[in-house]
């Protein structure tokens, strides 16, 4: 009697009957799916940053500078770590701007984005490390920040606009809005007639302030990127008919031009850029719009 020999293979889940009878003559190909494989690195995260175990990195040290570091041109970063605090500093911050030390009298726990500024600058900024305190958690090292503001942000605090790297006053001397036109002056009144910290413009301000934009009507506007001035032009002088007969308050500038005369601006009262420059004798009585001094 001849014999059948019957062997069972397992293949992940599958299974194939092969006999004796049969086992050479018949090739069976099975392909698998595959599953990608992951491979977990070692890491673990701190709030600000991702240290690698298989990437040791050397310890960072905390420094002491001998001064202030000023990053991005806004912002400045205390000299050095001033303990390890559980809770909001408030005694200690206090203290420090107290005495107004490295010439800011506005230090403060950084915000998490300053925070996140300070850690992309640690070997410059001298930061150790340990975890930092931010405004968004109260505890960690204290590193103190005090922010400068922008030109724009000091212009408005101050009550102007700033075009052109100038400050203008929103109104004229002695107006009661931005549409007003305000006092007329001889020179010698106007020259003292600005608020403390002000002056009156140069004659290359205002051709600088003139030529960033362009007027609109009612109220006459000075038009630069996001900002806006009125300098008001009623009816007041008269260009005459050479000028073709527009009208228009007239300035003061501080701009010399000979004994007793001064240059003056004339704006217009249409929609155009007119705009006259001359000169005034000094008893003359003018507007006055104001720049900061600086």
């Amino acid at each position: 009697m001849k014999k059948t020999f019957l062997s069972v293979i397992f293949l992940t889940g599958c299974y194939i009957i092969m006999t004796g009878q049969n086992i050479n003559q018949n090739t069976v190909v099975i392909q698998q799916n595959t599953t990608p494989v992951v491979i977990e690195k070692p890491v673990y995260i701190e709030r600000y940053r991702t240290v690698y175990k298989d990437r040791p990195q050397p310890k960072r040290i905390a420094k002491k500078l001998p001064a202030p570091i000023h990053l991005l041109g806004y912002l400045w970063v205390y000299p050095e770590d001033l303990g390890n605090f559980k809770q909001h500093p408030v005694a200690v911050i206090s203290a420090i701007n107290k005495q107004g030390l490295h010439g800011h009298r506005n230090w403060r726990i950084p915000t998490p984005d300053e925070l996140a500024l300070l850690e992309a600058n640690a070997g410059k900024v001298g930061l150790g490390d340990d975890i930092y305190m931010a405004t968004d958690h109260s505890n960690g090292v204290l590193r103190l920040v005090a922010r400068e503001d922008t030109s724009e942000e000091r212009a408005e605090k101050l009550g102007g606009v700033l075009i052109n790297g100038v400050i203008w006053a929103k109104k004229n001397v002695g107006a009661a809005d931005e549409n007003g036109g305000g006092s007329k002056m001889p020179f010698d009144r106007a020259y003292t007639a600005c608020p403390t910290g002000w002056r009156l413009p140069t004659l290359a301000e205002f051709r600088s302030l003139l030529g960033t934009g362009y007027y609109h009507k009612p109220p006459n506007l000075i038009v630069s990127g996001n900002v806006k001035l009125a300098l008001p032009a009623n009816f007041e002088y008269s260009c005459g008919i050479g000028c073709g007969g527009w009208t228009g308050y007239r300035y003061w500038t501080q701009t010399y031009d000979r004994p007793n005369n001064y240059y003056y601006v004339q704006t217009a009262d249409d929609e155009n850029l007119n705009v006259r420059y001359a000169v005034a004798d000094a008893h003359a009585e003018l507007r006055v719009r104001c720049v900061l001094a600086e």
